[in-house]
């Protein structure tokens, strides 16, 4: 049999570039799950499995018309979907199914865990599979022919039959392989990048499934999956593939709530047993790492931290769980500094609680942080996140059948899946952005004045032996 997984792409920014909002993922990269299964059917089988992320293919006819003069037995297209993407994942079945009408379509992903019966009423679907994809998957493969036998298998629905429970595995270590980084097609992902030749490729890496809804982590979606962890070690190797691959950074893309200090000693302890050289970067909320972790994350070469701050309103920030000191903060960014780490804090606006001194809320805590390098995000509407599903029983957000019906009308493209207009929040961010310049204009006036104002022989006297010892010479 043959296999074409395939990564659906991604619905249109609804926010203006102008806006001085970052929207963009801070890497493009292969979906870690799709590597995992691509890894999973080699190591376990003779089936063939290629691999297509259509966020970087230009022609997407082209594709399916070299994958219809290689690939030349029975195919099964699996389409993996985000829970945003239902109209981009409309699309590629369409694509598909005039040019290879016999393909057997699956559906997994988010969209199809989430949203089975939806996704079975789909054109052309024929089967979807809910929850970890590699067993299932695989099993359909093997009894491709076989009804009866697929009709056990568990996850995996057809059209017109009940729809069969999500599968989770408890224990992710047999499922658990180092990825092929080579077949992952990195150089379609360097264009996608638009990144200079010089600054190589970054990838996207997982050291968990699921989510344990905690902090920050209710913000992020697969709330009702399990958090269940790879083997660090296997995770390690991976990454040593990769820099074989080309890839120069890899990024650690685990909710910012899966952190905490005995894990990131034993991740780091996993990195430095295999030597690695290899840049990467983790997100965290804030947090003030122990003196150990900063010298473990040094050693393990850790250069970059995404500090997620979801509001900067810091009563909100109390409510979310997520304690706000700004000089214990500043401290710890300090320290990372000092140990060659570069921060970059995430703030987040457009919430569902956010206010209308939102921009002079933010301009407090950066100021607060000493304009640490930051960028400002739309705080993310995520359907399948616990802090999403919190609101929606509250009646206090968008009701996400209501999205879903109207991405379905074929003459609509959908309103955007955010908590406030884009309008509002890009307006807050605009706002933000004229306060930060017009700081920074008073900023490099007041260096201009103290330039020409200051006698710098008495002030380098006094930082040499101190005020009280100058005036005592005086």
């Amino acid at each position: 049999m043959n296999l074409l997984l395939l990564r659906s792409g991604e619905p249109p920014n609804p926010f203006a570039k102008t806006s001085g909002l970052n929207t963009h993922p801070d890497t493009y990269s292969p979906e870690w799950e799709m590597l995992c299964i691509q890894a999973y059917i080699h190591e376990r089988s003779k089936h063939r499995c290629d691999y297509i992320d259509s966020r970087t293919v230009g022609d997407l006819e082209t594709e399916f018309e070299e994958i219809k003069n290689r690939m030349t037995h029975a195919l099964v297209i699996g389409i993996y979907a985000p829970i945003h993407c239902v109209r981009q994942v409309m699309g590629i079945i369409e694509v598909a199914n005039s040019i290879l009408p016999n393909a057997h379509i699956l559906l997994w992903g988010p969209l199809a865990t989430r949203y089975p019966q939806l996704c079975l009423a789909l054109p052309k679907i024929k089967s979807i599979v809910r929850g970890d994809a590699e067993k299932s998957i695989k099993d359909l493969l093997d009894f491709f022919d076989n009804p009866k036998r697929l009709a056990r298998v568990p996850g995996l629905s057809f059209r017109n039959q009940d729809v069969q429970d999500a599968v989770f595995f408890d224990d992710l270590t047999p499922y658990s392989y180092n990825i092929d980084w080579k077949q992952a097609d990195i150089s379609s992902l360097k264009q996608m990048q638009q990144v200079p030749r010089r600054h190589g490729n970054h990838v996207n890496v997982r050291c968990s499934r699921g989510n344990n809804n905690t902090g920050a982590n209710r913000f992020y979606g697969e709330a009702y999956v399990p958090c269940r962890m790879y083997p660090f070690t296997t995770v390690a190797d991976s990454m040593q593939r990769a820099s074989s691959a080309g890839v120069s950074y890899s990024f650690i893309e685990d909710p910012p709530g899966f952190w905490d200090e005995e894990r990131m000693l034993e991740w780091c302890a996993a990195l430095k047993l295999r030597a690695n050289s290899q840049p990467w970067g983790f997100q965290c909320t804030p947090h003030n790492w122990s003196q150990k972790v900063l010298e473990e994350l040094q050693l393990s070469a850790c250069r970059r931290i995404h500090i997620i701050i979801p509001s900067a309103n810091l009563s909100v920030l109390e409510e979310y769980g997520i304690p706000f000191h700004a000089p214990t903060i500043l401290k710890s960014i300090k320290a990372l500094i000092e140990h060659k780490i570069q921060v970059v804090l995430h703030v987040w606006i457009g919430g569902p609680d956010s206010t209308p001194k939102e921009a002079s809320e933010v301009y407090s805590l950066l100021e607060s942080l000493n304009f640490t390098p930051h960028v400002l995000k739309p705080f993310p509407l995520v359907f399948d996140s616990a802090f999403y599903l919190e609101r929606l029983s509250e009646g206090a957000a968008l009701d996400d059948t209501e999205w879903i019906n109207n991405v379905l009308e074929p003459d609509q493209h959908g309103f955007a899946a955010t908590w406030h207009p884009p309008e509002e929040t890009e307006a807050v961010a605009m706002d933000l952005n004229a306060k930060t310049k017009k700081s920074a204009r008073r900023l490099i006036s007041k260096s201009v004045t103290r330039l020409f104002n200051t006698n710098w022989i008495e002030e380098l006297e006094r930082r040499a032996i101190g005020d009280n010892q100058l005036e005592h010479l005086k």
